[in-house]
């Protein structure tokens, strides 16, 4: 059984505050369920719930009846270290207590964003459950948008923006301050865009880390945050979603000591996931692997990792010839997007280098004429240029009910998985309506996604050739 750091006779003051601070720099919650102790936030609680005694607040559970919230009681063994901490001082001693006289004291109502405030236990704590919830729902973005009624939370999961339950009390209207104190942004400011980031630890203890940006908008600021991809969330190459005899052409470029390699697709089509994995199959002791990306969208171990910055200077052509002064084996390029940055990925192909780059493109074998509107001649595209990977991400029925519907997806879809269409400069040109027919084939054999989210992604109007045995199961 847990013990509490102090005896059942201890009442109100100040003599065990040092004992109860390093005791609060825990988790409550993972201390309490190490221990096997009931847990309550106290900030989720509605005032009503606590009421006045003449010993101090009590909180009224419904499976525990009155719980005295006093150091005296014989009900010790259910109170947290930081329910004790806020006991030793007047000021947090009224957070967590709701008189007759003013209902709503854990709510915030008045407009002022002072510092000591936006450090209060149930904001602080709102906004870490934030956090964590959008990690463990696989969120990429946490969007904070504002209305004239206050702020609505939505997270991007699997390519839609889901809303979640308003935060309780008045807490929505402090968030966005919360989130430029983490990201250290100017409170002051709200006038102008920001750029920062902020961290926090997830479930299992590692350090992850959100890209925040806040921009003005008619009812107020309107901030979103991107999740850092973390090295042990990139799938291995065979769980991306190639057909075997991509993931052999894959396997076989990655055994290439120069050239150039293209991954093309519209935003959010999965081009910085597959990256991802190729540099951390490339990265050995034996190579240096460096990348330039704006912004970095996964922290890879053993990669030399560059974040532009464009207010010290630090752009794509800059970076890239700094780094090809650092003898690299492996370089990529988060993405072509003007003739010099060109012009260096094809130097680098041409003397020695392994090039990945992504480019936006509409088809894979549409790559040559991009690369030609930035003064890329064929005849270097010929001795340089490996292959190009065009993709789309589409989503996949979920696991549990089959697609169906169920609590643990959305519309019976749950994760995504990758849809690819391989082009070399030798190939024959095709119809744009033969792209991908080997991917779908693929995914629709196994059961994976259906061809109404294929032609979602795709367009209505791309033809898809039914494998045998394969029915489409209607969901939207």
């Amino acid at each position: 059984m847990f013990t509490l750091p102090f005896s059942p006779t201890w009442r109100y003051g100040t003599d065990v505050r040092s004992t109860v601070s390093d005791m609060d720099a825990l988790d409550t919650l993972e201390l309490a369920s190490h221990a096997g102790l009931p847990w309550v936030d106290l900030s989720l609680v509605l005032p009503r719930a606590i009421k006045p005694t003449e010993l101090g607040p009590e909180l009224q559970l419904p499976m525990l009846g009155g719980l005295p919230l006093v150091a005296h009681s014989n009900r010790l063994q259910y109170l947290m270290p930081y329910q004790i901490l806020a006991l030793t001082d007047q000021v947090d001693f009224d957070r967590f207590t709701a008189r007759q006289d003013d209902e709503h004291t854990l709510e915030f109502e008045d407009e002022r964003t002072e510092e000591a405030e936006l450090t209060q236990a149930p904001l602080v704590r709102y906004t870490r459950h934030l956090l964590l919830d959008a990690i463990s729902q696989g969120a990429s973005d946490i969007h904070i948008n504002p209305d004239p009624q206050g702020y609505l939370v939505k997270f991007r999961i699997d390519g839609f923006l889901q809303t979640q339950p308003a935060a309780p009390g008045q807490l929505e209207k402090r968030l966005l301050a919360r989130i430029k104190v983490m990201a250290n942004l100017d409170l002051t400011e709200s006038g102008q865009a920001q750029d920062g980031a902020l961290f926090v630890d997830d479930a299992i203890g590692r350090r992850r880390r959100f890209r925040v940006s806040v921009l003005p908008s008619l009812h107020g600021e309107k901030a979103v945050l991107r999740l850092v991809g973390h090295a042990s969330g990139i799938p291995e190459l065979q769980s991306l979603g190639f057909t075997h005899a991509q993931l052999q052409v894959i396997r076989g470029l990655l055994q290439a000591t120069q050239g150039l390699i293209l991954i093309t697709g519209p935003t959010g089509s999965g081009k910085s996931l597959t990256l991802g994995r190729m540099l951390l199959d490339l990265a050995r002791d034996d190579r240096h692997v460096a990348s330039v990306e704006d912004p970095i969208e996964f922290e890879l171990p053993d990669v030399h990792q560059v974040q532009l910055n464009r207010h010290r200077n630090l752009n794509f052509p800059t970076s890239l010839r700094a780094l090809l002064r650092q003898d690299p084996d492996v370089l990529m390029i988060g993405e072509i997007r003007d003739q010099e940055t060109a012009e260096i990925a094809i130097q680098a192909a041409e003397t020695g280098h392994l090039v990945l780059a992504t480019l936006h493109t509409k088809r894979a074998c549409d790559a040559p004429s991009r690369l030609a509107h930035f003064g890329i001649h064929a005849h270097h595209l010929k001795s340089t240029l490996r292959h190009v990977i065009a993709q789309r991400l589409v989503r996949t029925l979920c696991g549990i009910c089959q697609g169906t519907g169920c609590g643990e997806c959305h519309q019976g879809y749950r994760g995504r998985t990758g849809l690819f269409e391989f082009w070399r400069p030798s190939d024959p040109e095709r119809p744009e309506t033969d792209d991908y027919q080997e991917s779908i084939a693929h995914q629709l054999t196994l059961g994976q996604t259906t061809q109404t989210e294929i032609q979602r992604v795709l367009g209505e109007h791309h033809p898809i050739a039914l494998p045998s045995a394969v029915h489409d199961t209607g969901i939207k």
